[in-house]
């Protein structure tokens, strides 16, 4: 008889006799209810706040563990105990032919019982937005599992003729190969990254497929059959084989699995079938871990509350996905350790006196009360002598982003080295002896730190040659020697991100209209009878092929927050605005950005002075709607006799009917001589990195104003 007839006949038979039996139909929907009291009853799902099957892979592989014996427990034990076993025995059909027909037959039930559930991610369509990336790579998760399992429950059933005996061995043995990853664990420590059928299982449910997790169900799944074999073969003949012949080929077997599960472990072969991409790190993250020396290696450690607020339940989700990301792809030159950190344990005394990282306490909203959580979200990455700690990750941060740089500085990665021009503007903070007051150093500051070697440049000397970007807070407040030097660097090609702002409401005394320097304090008693002037700007920017009038405040009627009473100089410029390219989709600076504020910020459009031998592209970053326009500063603002400014309540905004350029980048030659090319992002609005409310939404992660200026 041919294997596929064989095969195909035990199938159907044992499908068929399940689906005919009553006690089938009440196994299917037991599973069914449970699986679906599994998602929706635990809190977790509401507190989640997303349509997603978290609660129930928690679950699920308890759920196993009394559904996958109650299928196996017939699969030979049935036959024993109704006769039918001996005519089985007796096909013209080897027993490999027979375990596999068994097999499929009870992998289709479970395949159809699992299919029965598939209406609970149909309901959560109905409920919120679900990845459906996510929820089938979690459904073959499942499946894996399922599979797998029934290999091992099909061991217990041919060890018995009593149904309920099959069960609980069933069971037991499901149990073992559950939970024993989790007891190792606990007996001695572990990689993060386990190689056992929960660890791999987790990996998929979150929407990553792995060559190893493949690997290991597949590999274990046939080990197993090849058990059923062997002691279906001991009871056809008594002398199929010695104990020890058997035990030495099956122990080979395992380790095969084994071997080969780390082997593929190892060349990295991950697909992230999450529609968001959950799990691809970007291609920065990627050089920096594979540029990591194993002779110098990275340790992190991650101190995280098991549980958290709502509002943090992403940032932790997200935080644990990554480091398992790094993890995988750093190798021996990367270690993550995660340690679960709840107040006065060990573990959080360790993670304050060793690095500084403190719970931070948090209020959220729980139905009808108001509860405190003091959660742990730190992190501390040492390698060698270097440290770089985190101490909490805010829930407006990047997550990738702080991670990916924390591990480049402790790693000793080259950073570019980007130079601070030092203007009025007083970036770098300091006292001003002029004004009598102290400057506070900017938040960009601190943030590009983390990222970037700054060097804080003299405008009034030559520039360091191993520049590699300039940073130039409000260019007009220089003179035109220093101009003249800052136009000559970007002539040698050294890319240049500028600001101006015709209104910068942090320092007004800096604006284009102020005096050099801006007013002094008289009780300093400094009035300088000399005072330097300031260059030439509208000239400075006409060279590298921008048109930018230092009075003139851009506005626009769009307004995507109702509830908050803006003027039109705080122009929002957002995805949905109904702007043409609100922002330039094919700029990697602008490309993806939600939403952004600019704060009585100016308009810049592309120079009509086209010298010849010019060749410069202007490419516009951010634009406003149609329904915007230009104001003057001084039609804007109104002064009372003491000089202090005001709103002017009577003021005009008639739209001009065309979009208004907010930030462009030039690139290109400014003349046929010159050896290098120009490239320049020119900002009119200071304020758009100065704001203090725009970093404590950023670090907050407000979701009403989830500003990307920082990102930006």
């Amino acid at each position: 008889m041919a294997a596929k007839p064989v095969i195909g006949a035990i199938f159907r038979r044992d499908l068929w006799s399940w689906f005919t039996n009553p006690t089938g139909y009440v196994f299917i929907t037991l599973f069914v209810l449970l699986c679906a009291f599994a998602l929706f009853i635990p809190p977790k799902f509401f507190l989640e706040n997303t349509a997603s099957l978290g609660p129930l892979q928690d679950w699920f592989r308890v759920l196993l563990l009394f559904f996958i014996p109650a299928i196996t427990m017939m699969v030979w034990a049935g036959e024993r105990g109704q006769g039918t076993d001996e005519i089985l025995l007796t096909l013209p059909a080897s027993d490999s032919k027979i375990v596999l027909g068994k097999f499929l037959a009870a992998c289709g039930v479970y395949t159809v019982s699992l299919a029965f559930t598939f209406l609970l991610p149909v309901w959560l369509q109905l409920l919120g937005k679900p990845d459906w990336g996510l929820i089938l790579t979690s459904y073959f998760a499942f499946w894996s599992l399922g599979v797998f399992l029934i290999s091992v429950g099909m061991v217990g059933s041919l060890l018995t003729d009593n149904l309920t005996v099959a069960f609980i061995l069933g069971a037991v043995f499901c149990a073992i190969a559950v939970f024993l990853e989790d007891l190792l664990g606990m007996l001695a420590p572990r990689s993060f990254l386990g190689d056992g059928p929960v660890a791999l299982f987790e990996q998929m449910s979150r929407g990553l497929v792995t060559l190893p997790a493949l690997v290991f169900f597949g590999g274990s799944t046939a080990v197993f059959l090849y058990l059923n074999r062997v002691l279906l073969s001991q009871r056809r003949w008594t002398k199929a084989g010695t104990g020890l012949h058997l035990l030495v080929r099956l122990s080979a077997l395992v380790a095969a699995v084994l071997a080969l599960t780390v082997v593929t472990g190892r060349i990295g072969v991950r697909m992230d079938l999450t529609s968001e991409g959950l799990h691809s790190l970007t291609s920065e993250s990627k050089d920096i871990l594979d540029d990591l020396d194993p002779e110098r290696p990275v340790t992190v450690r991650a101190w995280i509350s098991p549980e958290v607020p709502r509002d943090y339940i992403p940032v932790r989700r997200e935080l644990l996905d990554l480091l398992r990301e790094y993890d995988a792809r750093g190798g021996e030159a990367l270690s993550v350790e995660i340690i679960e950190t709840r107040r006065f344990t060990d573990e959080a005394r360790e993670a304050e006196t060793n690095f500084g990282v403190r719970h931070r306490p948090v209020f959220a909203e729980e139905g009808a009360r108001r509860n405190e959580f003091a959660i742990y979200l730190g992190l501390a990455f040492t390698a060698g002598a270097e440290e770089v700690v985190i101490p909490f990750l805010e829930r407006g941060l990047s997550v990738e982003y702080e991670l990916t740089r924390s591990l480049r500085v402790v790693a000793g990665s080259k950073r570019p080295k980007v130079g601070v021009l030092d203007t009025d503007a007083k970036i770098f903070g300091g006292f001003d002896f002029r004004t009598g007051r102290q400057d506070p150093q900017w938040e960009i500051i601190r943030e590009l730190r983390l990222q970037y070697e700054l060097v804080r440049v003299d405008p009034n000397t030559d520039y360091a040659d191993d520049l590699e970007m300039l940073f130039v807070a409000q260019t007009s407040s220089l003179t035109q020697p220093q101009m003249d030097r800052l136009l000559d660097r970007i002539k040698a090609g050294v890319p240049a991100l500028l600001f101006d702002d015709p209104f910068p409401n942090s320092r007004p005394d800096i604006a284009p209209s102020a005096a050099k320097g801006g007013q002094p304090n008289p009780m300093m008693g400094m009035q300088p009878p000399n005072r330097e002037r300031k260059g030439d700007i509208r000239a400075f920017y006409r060279t590298l092929g921008i048109e930018w009038n230092p009075m003139a405040i851009a506005w626009d009627s769009y307004n995507p927050h109702p509830d908050v009473p803006a003027y039109e100089e705080w122009v929002f410029v957002g995805a949905e605005s109904g702007a043409s390219a609100p922002f330039h989709a094919g700029s990697e600076i602008s490309s993806g950005l939600q939403e952004v504020l600019v704060w009585f910020g100016g308009t810049i459009r592309e120079s009509l002075d086209t010298p010849v031998g010019r060749s410069l592209a202007f490419v516009p970053l951010m634009t406003t709607t149609e329904d915007a326009g230009i104001l003057t500063e001084r039609e804007i603002f109104s002064r009372n006799m003491f000089g202090q400014m005001s709103i002017n309540t009577n003021r005009s905004h008639i739209a001009g009917g065309e979009e208004i350029c907010l930030a462009a980048r030039v690139t290109g030659r400014i003349d046929g001589e010159a050896e290098n090319d120009v490239d320049v992002v020119m900002i009119p609005d200071l304020d758009f990195i100065n704001l203090p409310f725009l970093w404590q939404f950023r670090r907050e992660g407000n979701e009403s104003f989830n500003f990307d200026n920082v990102t930006f």
